[in-house]
Order: structure tokens, then C-alpha cells, then sequence
């Protein structure tokens, strides 16, 4: 699966009375409650600098977002939506060649309730997706849920944020009946004619009729779960026109389905609730033509947050003379420095006009 990092840079216009205006005898009650934006971008994955023929993956894509916002009219309260489309422009990988596809329409909810702590102020906001992309619409997606808390704070003219989510996706088979009734014979080496089953269900998989008969098993659907997200965000504005930033995220992923242990686990299998650490980090450089129009370069990157080193020890003809207990190490959370074949890693360009 590829990632890819598209950095979207929105200034929000507001609208202002100006005090110098003679026609102007009140100040007016609010600015207009809506914005929006349009950007476009392209991003190249780090795939498509890998020197071996085999194992290099050439990633080109551009895509257009839209979003708009609209400020309710009680104080605090506002609601957003966004949509984007994406191509490849590159042939071969998992996507058909050229194909343009186009994501979930994202809705957002904010909402007035926050605190204060150390001079971060924290707000919530919710947010849920309408299913349209063809991956969500295959996968039987019926909805994203998220929550979100966030706060910022200015130190002149370095800005930090921090903020921590939950998200979850529902899908309309959880669970999955099939059937084990018998599949199609065949004659083995020994010329014994084999019947074999459809399906070899767990003990607590079994489904059965009022006689008792097993008819089928009841097995994971889509294996969803509740992913938890921790970010930090720090931008440095280096003038009115240009600026710089950098984040990190840490999403922990916990599954739905707990893998039993019995006599079909296999041996290296991990057994318990299924759960994955992945990292995203990006560093950015902005550059304000106006205050509608901006531009953007990133390079980003989304990967296991750790990988696992066995700690062998090799003779000089690469033949492992010593075994030894593996380790864990951390992966460089802004790069894939290990397996760039694999496009975790990428480079991006922007435009967006705001409204």
C-alpha cells in the first residue's frame, strides 16, 4: 500500500471594516461565516529513486482537494466538509494506470467546549465520513467516527501544537457466516478420492441448526478496530511571506479480532488482539504569495514505527555463525532510510487559493 503526503496550506479571509472608511458609521456584527479552499499538488514517492531495477517502484501522483468551512451561528460552534481526487501518473503498482480516484467526503464538527493549561488553549472537535471511495465502498465501509482534542500556543515567532484523537471505522460485516458444506472431490497421488471441507471452523466459530448439525462459521468480517493518535506540531514563521514546519504522529492501532490460540495457530503466529505502531512525519516550507494564494514543498513520510533486527552474527561468506536474541529499534520517523522501495517515504509540491 502506498502513502503519500500532500502538504495543504489554507489561509482562512476574513472580512474587515475599515476604520479609515467614512460610510462606515457601526462596526459590523460578524465577518461572513463561510471559507473555503481548492488545492492541487503532486507528490513523488522515494521509490522512484531506488537503483535496483527489480525493486524500484516508481510513484508520480497529483491530486486536487476542496474544502469548505461554515462558522453556525451559535458562538463556537462551526462545521466543515472536504473532498479530494487522486491520480497516478505513473504505469504498473496495485492502481490501474492513470486511474482518477476520489476519497470519502470527510464532515467535521467544532465545538466552543476547551481549557487552558500552560497557555495551550485546547479545543474538541468531532468528525465522520461519508464511504464513496471505490476501497470503502468494496470493504463494506458504513461510516468514520473521530474525536479529537488540540491546543496551540505562540512563543513570538515559533508556534506549537499538540493534539491527541480517536478514531474508528464501522463496516457492515463484522462477522461473516460461511458454510462448510463439502468441497469438490479430487484423487490424490495414492489414487484415494478426497473430499475435502469448505471450511475448518474453531470451536467457537461453529454455527448449528436445532438438530445440533454443524452448518457453517461464524469468522471475522472486516477486521476494524480504534486507532489512538498523538501528535506534535512546531512552525517557525521566518517572515510575513515565508514559513517552516515540522510535525510528528504516533498512531497506535488496536484490531477487533483477537487471534485464539489452539491447535490451528500456527507457530509464529501472535496470538491476543491484533495491534499495530505506525509513525507519520512531515517537514514543510511554505511561501505566502498573497494572503489567498500559497505554496507549499514537504517531504513526509508514513511507517512501522519500529523494525526488528535479529542481532546475528555473520562469518565473512555472509553464513550465520552465531545466533542471537533479536531487538527493536525505532525508525527514523521523517524518512524511510531501510526499505525505500516501499514508497513509505515521499516528496511533495503544493498551490492552494483560499476563500
Amino acid at each position: 500500500m502506498r502513502f503519500f503526503a500532500i502538504l495543504f496550506l489554507v489561509v482562512g479571509v476574513t472580512a474587515q471594516a475599515s476604520e479609515t472608511n467614512p460610510a462606515m458609521t457601526t462596526s459590523p456584527k460578524g465577518a461572513f461565516p463561510f471559507s473555503g479552499s481548492v488545492s492541487w499538488g503532486h507528490s513523488l514517492g522515494q521509490g522512484s529513486f531506488v537503483q535496483n531495477y527489480y525493486a524500484r517502484d516508481a510513484a508520480y501522483s497529483q491530486s486536487l482537494g476542496l474544502s469548505g468551512a461554515w462558522k453556525l451561528p451559535w458562538k463556537g460552534f462551526g462545521v466543515s466538509a472536504r473532498q479530494s481526487w487522486s491520480m497516478e501518473l505513473t504505469t504498473g503498482g496495485a492502481m490501474r494506470n492513470h486511474e482518477l480516484n476520489y476519497g470519502d467526503i470527510g464532515l467535521g464538527l467544532s465545538t466552543p467546549f476547551g481549557f487552558k493549561v500552560a497557555g495551550f488553549q485546547f479545543g474538541t472537535s468531532f468528525g465522520a465520513g461519508i464511504p464513496l471511495s471505490k476501497m470503502s465502498r468494496f470493504m463494506g465501509k458504513i461510516t468514520g467516527l473521530s474525536g479529537s482534542l488540540g491546543g496551540s500556543r505562540k512563543f513570538g515567532k515559533v508556534g506549537v501544537s499538540l493534539g491527541i484523537g480517536l478514531s474508528s471505522s464501522l463496516y457492515t460485516e463484522r462477522l461473516r457466516t460461511v458454510s462448510v458444506s463439502e468441497g469438490r472431490s479430487f484423487i490424490d497421488s495414492a489414487g484415494n478420492e478426497i473430499t475435502p471441507m469448505n471450511q475448518i471452523c474453531r470451536s467457537e466459530e461453529l454455527v448449528v441448526d436445532g438438530a445440533g448439525a454443524v452448518t457453517g462459521c461464524q469468522v471475522p468480517g472486516v477486521n476494524g478496530g480504534v486507532n489512538l493518535t498523538s501528535n506534535i506540531g512546531v512552525s517557525y514563521k521566518l517572515n510575513d511571506k515565508i514559513g517552516l514546519s515540522a510535525s510528528l504522529a504516533l498512531i497506535n492501532s488496536f484490531k477487533d479480532y483477537a487471534m485464539p490460540q489452539d491447535e490451528f495457530t500456527p507457530d509464529n503466529a501472535t496470538t491476543g488482539v491484533g495491534r499495530s505502531d505506525m509513525t507519520s512525519g512531515s517537514i514543510g516550507m511554505s511561501y505566502g504569495y498573497s494572503k489567498s494564494l500559497r505554496f507549499g514543498l514537504a517531504m513526509a513520510s508514513t511507517q512501522p514505527a519500529l523494525f526488528w533486527s535479529p542481532n546475528d552474527v555473520a562469518d565473512e561468506n555472509g553464513n550465520i555463525s552465531e545466533a542471537r536474541e533479536g531487538s527493536w529499534y525505532p525508525n527514523f520517523p521523517w524518512w524511510d532510510f531501510r526499505t525505500p522501495g516501499n514508497n513509505f517515504s515521499s516528496f511533495s509540491g503544493s498551490v492552494s487559493y483560499s476563500f
